[in-house]
């Protein structure tokens, strides 16, 4: 595989056109987007209103990464375990971008933790019974 030379682009726009610029460049298939890092953009103003609010959603976002990890532990046992050897021979999926677009709306992830979590309430309620049962089953 033959390694090509790379070269950086700096694109300044208006952040209500963003999405619009960021789906045309991605459509090129040539460009990687890499967003810059907050420390170089320089000192910033914010208000203590911006904080509490960063605040709010940075919280927002733990819980839920909290969820995720929860439903990923509990998951876990129940994938089939696969030499790495195959893993790694594996080839990745490639997608169009109309098919990746359709994916993403497709997936929601929010949804996928949420039955799993209610799986797990599931299971340990079942498990609940069973220890229930069996302990009556032995007393009879």
């Amino acid at each position: 595989m033959a390694i090509a030379k790379m070269k950086k682009l700096t694109l300044i726009s208006f952040h209500e056109q963003k999405d619009q610029l960021l789906q045309s460049i991605q459509a090129l298939q040539r460009f990687e987007v890499v967003d810059l890092p907050s420390s170089d953009l320089g000192e910033l103003d914010v208000s203590p209103y911006e904080v509490d609010n960063l605040e709010t959603i940075v919280k927002k976002y733990e819980t839920r990464i909290d969820q995720v990890q929860t439903a990923l532990s509990f998951v876990q046992p129940y994938l089939p375990k696969r030499p790495l050897k195959e893993t790694l021979r594996e080839k990745r999926k490639e997608y169009s971008l109309e098919e990746l677009e359709q994916e993403i709306f497709t997936f929601s992830p929010k949804t996928l933790v949420k039955d799993v979590l209610d799986l797990e309430k599931r299971l340990d309620t079942i498990a609940e019974r069973k220890k229930r049962l069996t302990r009556q089953g032995s007393f009879l």
